[in-house]
C-alpha cells in the first residue's frame, strides 16, 4: 500500500553534510538540500515509534519492529520513496528539477540537441597508436 504524506517544518530547516562543529577545527560544513532519502526515513521510523512505544522498549513489540525492524541490519517493511518537493497552494503540485537538455528563454522552451561528434576524435585512439 501506498500512501503520501506531506511533511511541513514548523520552522527553517536546514540539511548539512555530516562535518563536525568541533571548537579550533577548521572545517567548513555545506548545506545539502534535498535531504537524502534516509534522512526522511530515520524521521518517520522515530516518529512510528514514539507513537506506539518508546525507544527503550519497542524492540519488544513484534508489530512495530516489523514495519521499522530493530537495527540498521533489520530494517523492517518501511519503504519510502522521495522525498518529492510540493507547492500547496497548487494543491498539490509536485516540483521535480527540470531535465538538463532543456532551456527557457523568454518563457520559450527550448529542447537542447548534442552536437555530432566529428570522425576526427573518434579515430583518436587508432591515430595515435594507443590500442
Amino acid at each position: 500500500m501506498t500512501k503520501w504524506i506531506f511533511i511541513e517544518p514548523f520552522d527553517t530547516v536546514f540539511f548539512r553534510d555530516g562535518k563536525p562543529f568541533d571548537a579550533g577545527n577548521d572545517f567548513v560544513s555545506f548545506s545539502i538540500f534535498p535531504p537524502s532519502p534516509s534522512t526522511f526515513y530515520g524521521a518517520l521510523r522515530t516518529y512510528i515509534i514514539m507513537q506506539y512505544s518508546n525507544l527503550s522498549n519497542f524492540r519488544s513489540d513484534t508489530k512495530i519492529t516489523n514495519v521499522v525492524g530493530t537495527d540498521a541490519n533489520n530494517l523492517g517493511s518501511l519503504k519510502i520513496y522521495g522525498p518529492y518537493l510540493y507547492k500547496k497552494e497548487l494543491s498539490p503540485f509536485l516540483l521535480f528539477k527540470a531535465p538538463l537538455d532543456i532551456m527557457q528563454r523568454d518563457r520559450i522552451v527550448i529542447n537542447l540537441i548534442p552536437s555530432s561528434v566529428s570522425s576526427g576524435l573518434t579515430d583518436l585512439e587508432a591515430n595515435n597508436n594507443l590500442i
